[in-house]
Parts: structure tokens; sequence; C-alpha cells
């Protein structure tokens, strides 16, 4: 069983700039085609893939932004507790 996970309301713009994000990614994964995915998300190899860390980090603000997190002030664990109370308030209303 799959849950639903709340999408934010997010504009035209927001949407773009999240599957532009997401495009970096698989295209800073192209540039290592000599090392798996498991090894390049290794913590000690990560920061080596600049450009894949860069990637990620534009992804990371893209959907925050569409969220209305500050991404200066929102912790993890600010992020996932207001996940899960969208979550929540998705499921029971």
């Amino acid at each position: 069983m799959y849950n639903t996970f709340p999408w934010p309301n997010a504009s035209q713009q927001q949407i773009e700039e999240i599957k532009k994000a997401a495009k970096g990614i698989l295209d800073a994964r192209e540039q290592h085609t000599n090392i798996n995915l498991a090894n390049m998300y290794k913590e000690k190899n990560f920061i080596l893939f600049g450009d894949l860390k860069t990637a990620h980090d534009n992804l990371n603000r893209a959907v925050m932004q569409a969220y209305g997190f500050d991404i200066k002030t929102t912790t993890e664990s600010k992020c996932v507790a207001e996940l899960m109370k969208m979550y929540q308030d998705l499921v029971s209303g």
C-alpha cells in the first residue's frame, strides 16, 4: 500500500523549477557513469561529486520554496513534522 504524499499548492513556475532541478540531478549522475549510485551517495564520496551535491541542493531549495518553507530556518525535523501534519490533514479530511 502506498500513502499519499502531500503535494504543495505549487504554482506552474514552481513546478517547472522542480522539474528542472530534478533533471539537473539526472544530468549530474550521467557525468559519473564510472561509479554506481550506492557508492555515489555514500557520505564520504558525495562531497567529491560537487555537481551532484549542487543539483540536490537546487532541488531541495525548489521543493522547500514550493511548500513555503524557509530554507535557512527550517530544520529537517521541522520539515518532517510539517509534512506529517499536512499528511494527517490530507487523510483525515
